[in-house]
């Protein structure tokens, strides 16, 4: 990373791109979760670990990938992720067994958590630093672009050909990623790894990491936004039919476009930090807006036009909380040395969140009989959020970080 290199465009979304496919794994599962319980006979809690399981080894291990992909290089780990994640949506669809199905699902959030961590490690070493903030601004709405597309697309593969299909269809589209990926990045320069074979122990990074008061800052609120929004997303066509009554394709209509919207969020969050918005307050406004929201979305008393209002409102403003994090890696990072150990706290802290969020919420939806009480858990999280936002308000003044 310097300011006399030219960004390599078309490498830089080539990467993107591949993060699109990788957040397919994850929005397959919403308009198929209602098949699934069916098939396989999962309660509401259950269903909630198919989202959860898939982030175990990002909640677990993170910061500890982080630091090992510092040492064994990007590309290599970006290839070894969509290879488990080929092979773990092949299995799943494959799979009668609940058990093997779960195992398929883990294998599959191994790859993407391999692969997500390693792309923007790898756009930070390409890329001018002129074009940095900007690019992992953009880079912060993968996840909703790919969840949004296999949102507009998975009802009709599912009506077609089933849950199954579904599953085998993105095992495909994995591997054709894989395949062009690879081919495209042969001649990116190694000298990254090797210097990071011979000068970076993962150890040492981990401790400098949970040393540094900033990635930590950086993770917990990426923790609290990923539980809230994760948690929303993946009930919400569930929420649509159960409490509001809505058919199936309406309520995939309406989700894909609540998730459609986190996209633009995601984009002026990196025009935000090209133009130097305060970290702090954008992140602060974000936690506050978006937890209040969610007692309009969960009152049952909320007209049906405020209440999907509402969840477009949240997907929008939420949308600005991972450009803003991602873009702030760099800047917070103790050094270049260190930028996979900090990305992977991050999504590490991301992982957790959305590990604990889902099954709260059920747990909590159980616990009142319905939706209304799923507010606490949202404000909850809002206000850890907002306090590690102005904590790192506090933290940039007395650094001078920008």
């Amino acid at each position: 990373m310097n300011s006399e290199k030219t960004t390599p465009w078309t490498i830089v979304l080539l990467l993107i791109g591949t993060g699109v496919v990788c957040s397919f794994q994850v929005g397959k599962v919403p308009v198929a979760l209602s098949m699934l319980r069916r098939d396989l006979g999962l309660t509401l809690f259950w269903a909630s670990w198919v989202i959860s399981v898939f982030n175990v080894i990002g909640a677990l291990a993170g910061v500890f990938m982080g630091g090992f992909a510092d040492r064994i290089g990007y590309r290599q780990l970006i290839i070894t992720g969509l290879s488990l994640m080929t092979l773990g949506s092949l299995t799943g669809g494959l799979t009668s067994s609940v058990v093997l199905f779960f195992s398929s699902r883990f294998v599959e959030g191994v790859g993407f958590f391999f692969t997500v961590l390693s792309i923007p490690s790898l756009i930070t070493r390409i890329a001018n630093i002129r074009d940095l903030r900007l690019i992992l601004g953009f880079w912060g709405a993968y996840m909703p672009s790919g969840i949004t597309i296999m949102l507009f697309i998975s009802p009709f593969v599912v009506d077609g050909i089933g849950w199954r299909g579904l599953w085998i269809l993105n095992g495909f589209i994995c591997l054709i990623c894989l395949a062009v990926f690879a081919a495209a990045t042969a001649h990116l320069p190694q000298e990254g790894r090797k210097t990071a074979k011979s000068s970076i122990q993962v150890s040492r990074n981990v401790k400098t990491i949970f040393r540094t008061p900033g990635p930590m800052l950086l993770a917990i609120c990426f923790l609290c936004y990923a539980g809230q929004w994760m948690a929303l997303m993946n009930f919400l066509p569930t929420f649509f039919i159960e409490e509001i009554g809505m058919g199936k394709g309406s309520a995939a209509l309406w989700t894909a476009l609540t998730v459609l919207v986190n996209i633009p969020g995601n984009i002026l969050a990196g025009l935000l930090s090209q133009k130097n918005a305060p970290r702090w307050l954008v992140l602060s406004v974000v936690f506050i807006v978006i937890s209040l929201v969610t007692i309009g979305i969960y009152t049952p008393q909320t007209p049906l036009a405020v209440r999907l209002l509402l969840c477009l409102v949240f997907s929008f403003i939420g949308g600005l909380i991972p450009g803003t994090l991602m873009a702030a890696v760099p800047f917070h990072s103790p050094g270049k040395e260190y930028i996979g150990a900090t990305n992977g706290l991050i999504i590490q802290g991301s992982n957790i969140g959305t590990l604990l969020m889902a099954p709260a919420l059920a747990a909590v939806v159980s616990l009142f009989g319905g939706w209304q009480g799923a507010p606490l858990i949202f404000v909850a999280a809002g206000l850890i959020g907002l306090s590690s936002a102005l904590a790192i308000g506090r933290l940039e003044r007395k650094y001078g970080i920008k």
